[in-house]
C-alpha cells in the first residue's frame, strides 16, 4: 500500500529529517491509509512513539494505556486487533518507566478469536474463554517480556484463522 502524498508530506513537515523517513515507513508497514493514516500522523504531533502506539490502536490514547503497548504490537503483528482496554493504578513497584505505573486488562480479537491478557502486580497472565491454555505454554505467570515471547510463538506456530487460540 502507498500512502497519500499529502500524507507524506505530512510527515515530512512534522518530523525532522532523520525521522521523516522511519516515519514513512512505520506508517506504511501499519498498512494504514486515508482518513485513518491522516488521523493517526495529526495526533502523533511529530513523535515517533505516539506513531507507532497510534498504528497499533487509537484506544493507547493515553500514558496510562502504555503498559499495553508491547504485547499490542506482538498481537498486532499476527492479526489481533486490541478491542478493549481496562487500565488502573499498578499495585506493585518500582516505577522505572511510564508503563510500570499502570496495569489492567486487555482483550484482543481477529474477528472469529479472541484472548484476554491481564496485567497485574507486575505479573502478566493470558485466557482464552473456554480453552486451556496449559498446552500450549501459555499456563504461568509472565514478565513482560516473557509473556510476548510466548505469545509471538504461539501465535507463530499455532494460530490459523479459524482455528482456536
Amino acid at each position: 500500500m502507498e500512502l497519500e502524498a499529502d500524507i507524506i508530506d505530512r510527515l515530512r513537515d512534522d518530523f525532522d529529517e532523520q525521522q521523516a523517513p522511519a516515519a514513512i515507513a512505520e506508517l506504511v508497514a501499519s498498512g494504514q491509509t486515508g482518513r485513518i493514516a491522516r488521523c493517526i500522523v495529526h495526533a502523533a504531533h511529530g513523535s515517533m512513539e505516539r506513531l507507532r502506539e497510534l498504528t497499533v490502536s487509537f484506544l493507547i490514547a493515553s500514558p496510562d494505556d502504555f503498559w499495553i503497548l508491547p504485547i499490542a504490537d506482538v498481537a498486532d503483528r499476527h492479526g489481533f486487533r486490541l478491542t478493549a482496554l481496562e487500565s488502573r493504578p499498578a499495585t506493585a513497584g518500582p516505577f522505572e518507566y511510564t508503563s510500570d505505573r499502570n496495569e489492567g486488562l486487555a482483550c484482543f480479537s481477529n474477528g472469529t478469536t479472541y484472548f484476554a491478557v491481564q496485567k497485574q502486580d507486575r505479573e502478566w497472565s493470558i485466557s482464552a474463554p473456554g480453552l486451556d491454555v496449559r498446552p500450549f505454554g501459555l499456563k504461568n505467570t509472565y514478565d513482560e517480556e516473557g509473556l510476548g515471547i510466548q505469545l509471538d510463538d504461539y501465535l507463530s506456530r499455532n494460530h490459523t484463522e479459524t482455528g482456536p487460540l
